[in-house]
């Protein structure tokens, strides 16, 4: 693809899990790729905050997020996935690109959905777990990294050894 590709965004359905499975497995070498079980849980909890990207008809990147609690994780792997009653944040659980569109911009517009989805829900703040290296990532686009409690450390283990969690304040200041 070639830089600053224009995609179409729309909401993710049940029956683009099979692309999201091969864009995960295609991103995710460092730790171990959530089951389909687990994405259909989520993508069903939050269908209106679950984004696919399309360049020329083909998915080329996706995210789940999710109305959720500030300081708390969305399990991972696994096949339940029930919102918080009060949620505060929108959690964003995973956003992955394929390999063949990085450097597109297509992860850029996948936060720009996102933000605009936790504005429109008014969410005070977008939080999320950082892995394989993307701290850096997250922060060009304003989140932080805060300190985990003990709770919320050992998910974080499950993440693999860099995951950290960051947080974000929505800018309207809702």
């Amino acid at each position: 693809m070639r830089p600053e590709t224009a995609v179409q965004i729309r909401a993710l359905t049940l029956a683009d899990l099979p692309d999201v499975c091969r864009i995960q497995a295609a991103c995710y070498v460092a730790v171990t790729p959530e089951s389909p079980a687990s994405l259909l849980a989520k993508i069903q909890a939050a269908p209106q905050t679950c984004f696919l990207a399309l360049a020329s008809d083909v998915a080329v990147a996706y995210v789940l997020a999710m109305p959720w609690r500030e300081g708390e994780a969305v399990p991972l792997d696994s096949a339940c996935c029930e919102l918080p009653g009060v949620p505060d944040c929108l959690y964003i659980h995973d956003l992955a690109v394929d390999p063949v569109a990085a450097g597109a911009g297509v992860g850029r517009q996948m936060i720009s959905a996102v933000m605009a989805a936790a504005e429109s829900l008014a969410l005070a703040s977008q939080c999320l777990i950082a892995v394989q290296g993307a701290r850096a990532f997250w922060q060009r686009y304003g989140f932080v990294a805060q300190r985990a409690t003990p709770s919320l450390r050992r998910k974080l283990a499950g993440y693999g050894e860099d995951a950290v969690y960051m947080t974000r304040r929505t800018p309207t200041g809702v």
